[in-house]
């Protein structure tokens, strides 16, 4: 399961654009909000011929808190997304700006999403009263994605505008990011694969937008909120997002399934991961207030998880698991599409606890950390 823990190295600055080393200054066609009013975050990045790049920097916030009422970027064309996380870092902990390939980093601290797009040139205002809040001092992740399929080397910028509120918020606001970890597509040009999540909404929210993000051998996005249509795309390059104005209530207790459907030309199976060239993808992104749990957000609370329809059993999973080996992310990813669906729950209880310990390979890890997880998933049967 790739993390969600992805880097960005990036200066702190007051109400202007923040830049670090080698950043471009403001662009008059993009410019920075007045001071006071915002700030804006850059990214720049060279990518080469034929090359995929995950470019990532870390960006110290102002020394207030912030309340966004609105966000707007512009990026380069040729990004497959552009996406800017809050993270558990402290100033301290990060450098001078530098750029550099997130891939290649361990786990950097995001802890959701704040705002992303997979299209050049957007915007996300909130209405009144309503806001995305960001304490002081705090350290966001901003990455794009590149890959350059052209023969000349490709410089990219990315810049996001946060616009600040004029009176004090009364509402929070966050952002779903609903990622299916469990992705195993065997070559299949002739018949379409289907990757199906469900995720759990403890709370009443009002959704703003919804949209989806596949990669290249995506052919399908379908959602619903309890049966009734949410957002769908046939397409996986540059979904058109669904806006819903007035919001869309969703009760408590509702539940979003979201389902990808996959052609795989290629020669061998394709997993879950972030190369949009070797690897796939099935995510459903949405704006909502008023804010939840950081679980609730990422699709990782109780009942919530991939849905899955094979034949074995929660354990019978983890033992398949361990034999295919940890770093046989393609054996296990097979493994976990063959979960039985009275099955499925357990096991997405016990992968997120050993993921969010750094468990994987040691069962010691496992006993002291996640015991009640792994008992449930030793009691799972297939019905």
């Amino acid at each position: 399961m790739y993390k969600i823990g992805l880097a960005l190295l990036l200066a702190s600055c007051a109400d202007e654009a923040v830049v670090g080393p080698d950043q471009p200054e403001e662009d008059p066609s993009f410019p920075a909000p007045p001071e006071g009013d915002g700030i804006q975050l850059v990214s720049a990045v060279q990518i080469q011929p034929g090359e995929e790049q995950h470019a990532c920097r870390y960006l110290v916030l102002p020394d207030r808190a912030l309340e966004v009422a609105r966000f707007e970027h512009h990026y380069t064309a040729g990004s497959h997304h552009m996406l800017l996380y809050p993270t558990s870092k402290l100033p301290s902990d990060v450098d001078d700006g530098t750029v550099f390939d997130c891939r290649t980093a361990g786990d950097l601290g995001a802890t959701g999403v704040l705002y992303g797009s997979s299209i050049p040139d957007g915007e996300l205002p909130y209405p009144p009263s309503i806001a995305m809040r960001l304490p002081a001092r705090s350290v966001v992740l901003l990455e794009t994605h590149y890959l350059n399929a052209s023969d000349t080397a490709l410089d990219a910028t990315a810049r996001i505008n946060l616009w600040f509120t004029r009176t004090p918020a009364t509402i929070e606001a966050g952002t779903l990011f609903f990622r299916d970890w469990a992705i195993h597509l065997p070559p299949s040009p002739a018949v379409e694969t289907i990757a199906t999540m469900r995720c759990q909404i403890p709370a009443n929210i009002s959704l703003l937008y919804a949209t989806s993000h596949m990669h290249r051998r995506g052919t399908s996005f379908r959602s619903a909120i309890d049966g009734e249509p949410l957002h769908d795309a046939d397409t996986w390059e540059s979904p058109t997002p669904t806006v819903y104005w007035p919001p869309r209530e969703v009760a408590a207790g509702s539940a979003i399934e979201f389902s990808c459907g996959y052609r795989n030309t290629d020669a061998n199976a394709v997993i879950e991961g972030p190369s949009a060239n070797t690897d796939e993808m099935c995510v459903l992104v949405g704006g909502y207030w008023p804010k939840l749990s950081a679980d609730a957000e990422l699709c990782l609370g109780d009942g919530s998880g991939p849905v899955l329809e094979g034949t074995r059993t929660c354990e019978q999973t983890v033992d398949c698991m361990v034999d295919a080996g940890v770093d046989n992310w393609v054996g296990g990813q097979a493994c976990v599409t063959n979960t039985c669906a009275s099955s499925a729950s357990a096991l997405s209880s016990f992968v997120v606890c050993v993921n969010r310990n750094n468990c994987w390979g040691d069962p010691g890890c496992v006993v002291t950390n996640c015991p009640a997880q792994w008992d449930s998933c030793t009691r799972a049967r297939c019905d």
